[in-house]
């Protein structure tokens, strides 16, 4: 099977970057314990369907789930919670047009990071490793789909060109430095291989994250 290209739409994207934001675990954060904290990387499940081209498939992004509920979750890594996957599916399953495509997961960055596109959305092997004991139970699924986003907070506003490279797409609104990479397995790279299952996607698609700047809503 050839790689899949990808569309996130605007709600997908806009649910992707907020529900990381929100969860960012910042380092000026006060006044609170270490321990009594809640935030850290933030994890989802994705929902959308799967449409057979010519060329490749086209693997349509509608709607993510982040969850509240996870099995652990800190500044350098989160555990689903099986629990709640039960209960997201039991809902949104009667949808049509609703499919449950995969994962998605944010990676954090912070002053001194080296924040580079493609090394910052890149799964780590502990990434694979998890995605691969989920994606063994998902045998009715043929196409599984993993969104990684890289998230940086700023000293100060700024604004960058958002650019596409391939699989990732990068960019900066207000304080946040941000950047989605797309990854894909199959049953066969599964069985295939105990490590690095998850392949980059031929092209990521996302409308949203070219086509919104401050200019176009700020007031006069």
């Amino acid at each position: 099977m050839d790689a899949p290209k990808v569309y996130v739409s605007e709600v997908a994207f806009l649910q992707l970057l907020v529900s990381s934001v929100e969860i960012y675990s910042s380092k000026r954060c006060k006044g609170r314990r270490i321990r009594e904290r809640k935030d850290g990387e933030a994890f989802g499940y994705v929902f959308g369907s799967f449409l057979n081209q010519k060329e490749r498939p086209l693997i349509r992004v509608e709607f993510l789930v982040p969850c509240q509920r996870v099995q652990y979750r800190s500044h350098t890594s989160v555990e689903p919670c099986s629990v709640a996957e039960e209960r997201i599916l039991s809902v949104l399953s009667p949808f049509p047009g609703l499919e449950l495509l995969g994962t998605f997961h944010s990676h954090l960055y912070y002053d001194g990071d080296d924040f580079r596109t493609t090394n910052s959305v890149k799964p780590s092997q502990k990434d694979n490793r998890s995605w691969k004991d989920w994606w063994d139970d998902q045998k009715h699924i043929p196409l599984g789909l993993e969104l990684i986003i890289g998230i940086q907070e700023l000293q100060r506003r700024g604004w960058a060109q958002t650019q596409t490279k391939g699989n990732c797409i990068e960019g900066i609104w207000e304080k946040i430095k941000y950047a989605i990479g797309a990854w894909y397995t199959t049953q066969e790279l599964s069985d295939s291989t105990n490590k690095d299952i998850l392949k980059p996607v031929h092209w990521l698609i996302c409308p949203t994250a070219f086509g919104i700047t401050r200019e176009d809503i700020r007031e006069e």
